[in-house]
């Protein structure tokens, strides 16, 4: 049978902070944290979750960097962790879907995402060789969707009643039975043409 090697890890570096494959070292109090915290799961359809720092660490092991990636954006001013993009990665077809998690909510870490993930999505296309981006963001959360926007992604589609509310999330508290997902996207070549633009 053939085993296929973890790829190698991810990083980039931004004006503010850099981007770069998590590390099972990384897992902190403050990480484990986020993912108890209803204000952060909410938005990406998700209960708290009961997890110790073992649980995350050997959760973010199991990323290989080829099928999937988990990365961490930090900022230089909060020297920290302040989000999470996980990759959902498809060689076959040269395509990435990424998902957004904004841990820390202060000002210079919002500055330090959106200059981060215009850098981002350009170290996935020339650095990784992808030759489009895309993201499905839970209606609902406007703040991501602005996000993805402002670093150049377009809304391609929005599919309605797409997920159910997730038990015990900020959403089904809400009363939400299902809920649409907004399709954000962008190709290489769209992404060449607005550099050249510019």
């Amino acid at each position: 049978m053939k085993t296929t090697r973890p790829a190698p890890p991810f990083m980039i570096d931004t004006p503010v902070g850099r981007v770069r494959s998590l590390r099972p070292s990384d897992v902190t109090d403050t990480l484990v944290g986020w993912y108890q915290d209803a204000a952060i799961m909410g938005p990406v359809n998700m209960a708290p979750q009961s997890v110790t720092k073992a649980d995350m660490r050997a959760y973010v092991a199991s990323f290989d960097n080829r099928s999937k990636m988990i990365l961490g954006l930090f900022a230089k001013q909060e020297n920290a962790l302040i989000g999470l993009v996980l990759c959902e990665i498809s060689q076959k077809h040269g395509s990435v879907r990424i998902s957004l998690v904004v841990g820390n909510t202060s000002r210079s870490a919002r500055r330090a995402i959106i200059i981060g993930l215009p850098i981002l999505i350009e170290g996935l296309f020339l650095k990784r060789g992808f030759e489009k981006i895309t993201a499905h963001v839970t209606g609902g959360n406007e703040a991501v969707g602005a996000l993805l926007a402002r670093a150049g992604m377009q809304v391609e589609g929005v599919l309605r009643g797409q997920l159910r509310a997730a038990p015990g999330s900020t959403y089904e508290k809400d009363g939400r039975s299902r809920l649409d997902q907004t399709l954000y996207g962008v190709l290489k070549t769209d992404w060449e043409n607005a550099r050249q633009n510019r």
